[in-house]
């Protein structure tokens, strides 16, 4: 501004300002009908910054712990406080807690911070809720005030408006009649994430952007264990805005192997070194063939038969049970048969997933069982089928020279393959095909 203007008048009235319109501490008010001047206001302003109330003359008394934030007049009105600068709620640090079961309560264990949809900052220090297990479904979240709560059987709909509503934390799977927790998806939303979060929650799977691929595998006669075992590397899931890190499954490793059962629900078994169950395993029968899910009911299937079993990516709170095993639904008596449903197969196995956005098959693997083999499972796999990820890459399949060079070369397939363009703000796409989502940055 130029320095003449500071000697203009602001209010044109005849009389020339005296010392009584000057403004200082005690003298809160301009005589009326004087002249402002450019240099009394500036005076003004200089005299009111002196005896500007600071944050250490109200609530909240200390900036300490507040960088970045911003501040507001409190609820109840009777003073100021520290709110998040941004509206997007979410946890500071996932990794400062973690989330276990015990057989009763969901527990957050660690000290960690987190800002609630309604824009308030809450630090917890091991947190946990009792969960009612007369449930399937358990949705556990931070409400408003930051309190840990729980809903129970939320359709898609409640379920994607309650994300919108409150900080989720978990997404629960119980199995009412085997008194069974099966699955503890991560929901935990960090506070990089944007609006599109829910809507991305809805619009895309978890799906692999590193390793995961398989090795230790054979293929042979039945007469080892090798022949039903698979083994897969090191890797990372993404999901949401989360990176989940896989850990490497070694081919004798334990897995969790899944079925749905009569009422839908999943059920989890654990099994020592194979991703497929026998009638034995389960207690349901003796002749140790591998089984499938007949309609809700594991059934053995008979000598000389193939089944599919998949390998399916979750995004379980615990690192361990982010790979497990689900069996497929029905027997064939060929390859060609087996091959023709896989499609099926898998489309029936993810529709029941109960919580479809944080589980994606992997692999679909088709097993031989006869009882002439002489290994643990009397079993040998035949076929393995690789999904290609959403990022356009194809698993990686590791086999002996003498497989790959030989007649056997076919055992891997890549049976379905997703493709996926990113939209952009400025250079929006007309025209895609195969697999859309919205860019997470947008």
């Amino acid at each position: 501004m130029p320095k003449e203007l500071f000697n203009q008048p602001l209010i044109n009235t005849p009389d020339e300002p005296d010392d009584s319109d000057r403004i200082g501490l005690g003298q809160p008010s301009v005589s009326a009908g004087k002249n402002i001047t450019w240099a009394r206001l500036k005076e003004i302003i200089f005299s009111l910054a002196g005896s500007f109330l600071g944050l250490s003359d109200v609530t909240p008394t200390t900036y300490t712990g507040h960088a970045g934030e911003k501040v507001v007049v409190n609820d109840s009105e009777d003073g100021v406080e520290f709110r998040p600068s941004t509206t997007s709620s979410g946890f500071y640090d996932r990794s400062a807690f973690t989330v276990t079961f015990d057989g009763v309560n969901l527990n957050l264990t660690g000290t960690f911070s987190f800002v609630s949809v309604s824009e308030k900052k809450y630090t917890k220090t091991n947190d946990s809720i009792a969960l009612d297990l007369n449930y399937k479904l358990i949705y556990v979240y931070y409400d408003n005030d930051g309190n840990l709560q729980q809903e129970f059987n939320l359709n898609r709909i409640q379920q994607e408006q309650r994300m919108r509503e409150t900080l989720p934390v978990a997404y629960i799977t119980y199995n009412t009649t085997y008194s069974q927790l099966t699955f503890i998806g991560d929901y935990r939303k960090g506070r990089s994430s944007n609006s599109l979060w829910v809507k991305n929650f809805y619009d895309k799977q978890v799906y692999a952007i590193s390793g995961l691929d398989v090795f230790d595998l054979t293929q042979g006669s039945g007469s080892v264990d090798a022949d039903a075992q698979i083994g897969l590397t090191a890797g990372q899931l993404l999901f949401t805005d989360g990176i989940y890190p896989v850990s490497t499954r070694n081919a004798t490793d334990t897995w969790n192997v899944g079925y749905f059962d009569s009422n839908l629900d999943p059920r989890g078994v654990v099994e020592n070194n194979f991703l497929m169950l026998t009638d034995i395993d389960l207690g349901i029968g003796s002749t140790g063939l591998v089984v499938y899910n007949n309609n809700g009911v594991p059934t053995a299937a008979s000598s000389g038969k193939l089944v599919w079993y998949f390998i399916v990516e979750t995004n379980d709170i615990t690192p361990a049970d982010r790979t497990v095993s689900f069996m497929g639904n029905s027997v064939y008596g060929n390859v060609g048969d087996a091959e023709a449903a896989l499609a099926n197969e898998r489309a029936t196995l993810e529709a029941r997933l109960a919580i479809r956005q944080g589980a994606k098959v992997r692999y679909g693997v088709l097993i031989e069982t006869k009882s002439t083999f002489a290994n643990t499972q009397k079993a040998r796999i035949v076929d393995v089928y690789a999904v290609e990820e959403e990022a356009g890459g194809v698993p990686t399949i590791s086999f002996p020279a003498e497989l790959v060079n030989g007649s056997d070369a076919s055992l891997l397939h890549n049976h379905d393959s997703l493709y996926y363009v990113v939209v952009s703000e400025n250079e929006p796409t007309t025209s895609v095909s195969g697999k859309l989502w919205l860019d997470e940055n947008l």
